[in-house]
């Protein structure tokens, strides 16, 4: 096996040991069956983890361009650990803001680093335009390692509460440890990132041929990722218990972990435009549809999942190939900070229209939003440039 293989299988080891399958199933039944809170209480919580992503995106986005991207991987690693641990044996709404603040900056940590060191990595060997299909391959080993692990989640759930958080701790906190081995992208003293550079990083975002796409997708996922809170309590009215959450999940992780890993040969086929235009379109339907028929439930969860997975080692893709390497972590970070700031917003509705209403008027109500959303930016123009993306030279 050769250096860039060797890393390559390293990546994926790290992607795998990512996992948060142990808990994917169960962790909204811990909170609403198990502690008793409410939607709106549930709600608040996803706030207050995005409102910590997006205090915190930019400063350890900066900081993983100065520490370096690996110990910054390595760091959230250890972090997310112990904050699944203490998820699992918390019991007040307070506590559990903690946790919340905790996992929040862990993550941040991680979101930008993670596809900033791949693409460079990728670069020093001669081979950045392989980094959709590499990155859409460990998107799918961790996918596919949710997907296993969720089966155990449910088992381990009824055997206790508190063993799929104590399982996720451990598996992630070993992620750590083989993510220290893999090698630090070398960054000479003269190009060190600095305050300025960050600047000029983030206006990039700014730019009118990446506005109107970091809005569009913003939304998309925010709207998407706020409906995935409603699975598992819809799972749970139709008569599943935990074990059965488990292997439901399975389906559902393992349908994205194929998505995900088949994501660069659609964007070749498809095209890349077409693909990241069509899928806000298409899941704001499917929700519309839902709220009308919740015998649609488990076809447009499963359209959902492959839809948010597919779609992100091309966004990420799409914005890399418009990014220098200094600053891409920063430029990553702000473009995960702009899914959280829509996602506030969306979570702050979803919750109490939850609690006033039904999930499934809830749900149809989003799909409204997320078609006239995009309707909107398609007013304006574009989201995303036709044609094969140009690469970015970096000047001397």
């Amino acid at each position: 096996m050769d250096r860039k293989s060797s890393v390559v299988a390293r990546y994926y080891a790290y992607m795998a040991l990512s996992t948060l399958g142990f808990l994917i199933p169960v962790w909204v039944v811990l909170l609403d069956d198990a502690r008793g809170f409410t939607y709106t209480q549930i709600s608040v919580l996803d706030v207050v983890f995005f409102g910590t992503i997006l205090v915190a995106e930019l400063p350890t986005g900066y900081l993983g361009d100065r520490i370096g991207r690996r110990n910054a991987l390595a760091i959230s690693s250890v972090a997310i650990g112990l904050a699944a641990t203490a998820f699992g044996v918390a019991e007040s709404f307070e506590s559990f803001l903690v946790v919340y603040v905790v996992w929040g900056v862990a993550q941040t940590f991680r979101t930008g680093n993670d596809s900033a060191w791949l693409y460079d990595a990728l670069v020093r060997y001669g081979e950045p335009e392989s980094f959709t299909r590499v990155r859409g391959r460990g998107l799918a080993v961790f996918l596919a390692t949710n997907a296993v692990t969720s089966v155990a989640g449910g088992y381990l759930y009824a055997m206790d509460p508190t063993y799929p958080f104590y399982a996720t701790g451990v598996v992630n906190v070993l992620g750590g440890v083989v993510v220290a081995t893999l090698p630090e992208a070398v960054v000479d003293d003269a190009d060190r990132f600095t305050l300025r550079e960050a600047r000029v990083a983030l206006s990039r975002l700014a730019a009118p041929s990446l506005r109107g796409f970091l809005v569009y997708a913003a939304l998309f996922y925010a709207v998407g990722w706020s409906v995935d809170l409603f699975v598992q309590p819809i799972s749970l009215d139709a008569g599943l218990d935990a074990v059965e959450l488990g292997y439901l999940y399975a389906l559902l992780v393992g349908a994205s972990a194929l998505a995900s890993n088949y994501a660069g040969v659609l964007a070749e086929r498809v095209g890349v435009a077409r693909l990241l235009h069509g899928a806000p379109v298409v899941l704001g339907v499917a929700f519309v549809v839902l709220g009308l028929s919740p015998l649609a439930a488990v076809p447009v969860f499963l359209l959902m999942r492959v839809l948010l997975n597919v779609t992100t080692p091309v966004a990420e893709g799409y914005l890399n190939d418009r990014t220098p390497s200094l600053g891409r972590a920063t430029v990553l970070s702000a473009f995960s900070m702009a899914v959280s700031l829509a996602s506030i917003p969306v979570k702050l509705a979803s919750g109490p229209l939850a609690d006033a209403t039904t999930l499934f008027v809830t749900i149809g109500a989003l799909g409204v939003l997320l078609l006239v959303g995009s309707a909107v930016v398609f007013a304006v123009g574009r989201p995303v440039e036709d044609g094969v993306p140009a690469r970015v030279v970096e000047s001397d």
